[in-house]
């Protein structure tokens, strides 16, 4: 019989592999209000400061030979408070905003963003999901 244990992790932190380190820690620090929490050449980590759970990493992998990753497919998802407010303060910064908020019937609403790696930024508030939706609702 196999035994299920809890991972003791306190946070989750992606690594995405990338050619443009300096292109991306300007834009997620101007744009999202992240900061650098390491900072050289290639490799750089940030966190939204007040909250450090949440947190993402770049580096460059020619120096391990590695190879760059794909941003098809993948979505960072960012929840806040008030998805309108900060579509509001993006479009006042004349950010680009690739989807404007919009109600999604499981629960979100939501815009995305594209960050200079062409990885999907889904910037979304809670809110009631349709009828259809609520029976996949679970508490983790």
């Amino acid at each position: 019989m196999q035994t299920t244990t809890t991972l003791g992790a306190k946070q989750l932190g992606p690594i995405f592999s990338t050619t443009r380190i300096s292109e991306t820690k300007a834009y997620y620090e101007s744009t999202l209000g992240f900061r650098a929490f390491f900072d050289s050449p290639t490799f750089v980590g940030l966190r939204l400061p007040g909250n450090p759970s949440v947190e993402v990493s770049f580096m460059d992998p020619r120096d391990m030979q590695g190879p760059l990753s794909s941003p098809e497919g993948l979505y960072f998802a960012l929840g806040v408070d008030d998805v309108d407010a900060e579509h509001s303060r993006l479009w006042d910064a004349s950010v680009e905003i690739e989807s404007p908020p919009e109600d999604m019937p499981w629960g979100d609403r939501r815009m995305i963003l594209r960050d200079p790696n062409g990885i999907a930024l889904y910037i979304s508030s809670p809110i009631e999901p349709s009828d259809e939706f609520k029976p996949f609702l679970k508490e983790a």
